[in-house]
């Protein structure tokens, strides 16, 4: 018999105290809210790798949606760009200056003119700038072309 805690009662070795039980009860718990919790945290981290794999994989599709878009945009470009030179190319070989004056003479039967249809216009004056408001007596607007009206009428 072994003396335990004061008290000569027989203790079994397989024989625990009450109080032990509680303490290994309550550290079980403890353990095993600490695997729930390690468990849950785990499974968080997991969730949050998908969603940030998930937002990366779709940035990336957005990105090479555009960029394609760009491609086609460029390609589209560049046909305009050679349709435009194309037809650039055709208005000037059919504006040449002698392609123009044979069509002038041959199709529209056109003649060049002579010195003797040329009019020249010399001025006497300079070249000089009047303004309106001058000619009808510092009257501007309606109420000058209404009396310009009423002059020429007035006259006949």
């Amino acid at each position: 018999m072994a003396y335990s805690h004061g008290s000569a009662a027989y203790q079994s070795e397989w024989a625990v105290p009450a109080r032990r039980i509680k303490k290994a009860v309550r550290a079980q718990v403890r353990q095993e809210a600490k695997v729930k919790k390690k468990d849950k945290k785990t499974a968080l981290n997991v969730v949050l790798v998908f969603a940030v794999l998930f937002g990366l994989c779709w940035r990336y599709v957005a990105i090479y949606d555009q960029s394609s878009d760009i491609a086609s945009g460029r390609a589209k470009l560049a046909a305009i760009n050679a349709e435009n030179s194309q037809i650039q190319m055709e208005i000037e070989r059919e504006t040449e200056k002698g392609r123009l004056d044979t069509y002038a003479t041959d199709v529209l039967g056109m003649v060049k003119p002579d010195k003797s249809q040329f009019v020249y216009i010399t001025l006497n004056k300079g070249d000089e700038m009047e303004s309106a408001r001058e000619n009808n007596g510092g009257k501007d607007g309606f109420l000058a072309k209404l009396e310009g009206i009423a002059e020429y009428f007035g006259q006949e």
